[in-house]
């Protein structure tokens, strides 16, 4: 199972004046309508995934459930007795999410502008993929399930003739 975990505390110090301790930058509408936390947990809408799990401090609870909600993507959240970065963030959540099943955790960081967002593609769907910008195209393949291989990706045609 994928889990992912929103990392979403922060002390609003440095996109001062617009961001501020208790109002971050993640909760600020920077680069669209919604926020950054939105956008981040919105991205993550075509994969199969359990409820969000979101871990922020105790003094942003009540914006990240309402930003949330707005979205209806409300999930769990973890609060952190205490801001201590990134590490013990992640342990906190693992310590709470782990269980029998063993879950796999996809950790993502709610203050990160993202453009020309991600596609998902289903499992043996055939595509084509094109880069009509100057930006290198970046391909990230997110596995899940027990085969961790990487021969699944066929080639059925390749204009630019690579084996």
């Amino acid at each position: 199972m994928l889990v992912h975990v929103i990392m979403a505390s922060g002390s609003g110090t440095r996109l001062w004046p617009l961001s501020r301790s208790l109002y971050p930058k993640q909760f600020l509408p920077l680069a669209s309508d919604r926020t950054m936390l939105q956008e981040t947990v919105l991205r993550l809408k075509g994969l199969k995934t359990a409820a969000p799990v979101t871990i922020c401090n105790e003094e942003h609870r009540f914006i990240v459930a309402e930003q949330l909600r707005a979205i209806d993507q409300l999930g769990t959240v973890i609060l952190e007795p205490e801001g201590r970065n990134t590490a013990p963030a992640v342990a906190l959540a693992a310590h709470v999410i782990s269980n029998e099943n063993d879950p796999l955790l996809l950790i993502l960081a709610a203050d990160h502008v993202i453009e020309n967002e991600s596609t998902y593609i289903s499992v043996g769907a055939i595509h084509t993929l094109k880069n009509p910008g100057k930006t290198p195209l970046e391909l990230i393949e997110v596995q899940s399930g027990s085969y961790l291989g990487e021969d699944d990706i066929v080639r059925f045609e390749d204009l630019y003739g690579r084996a």
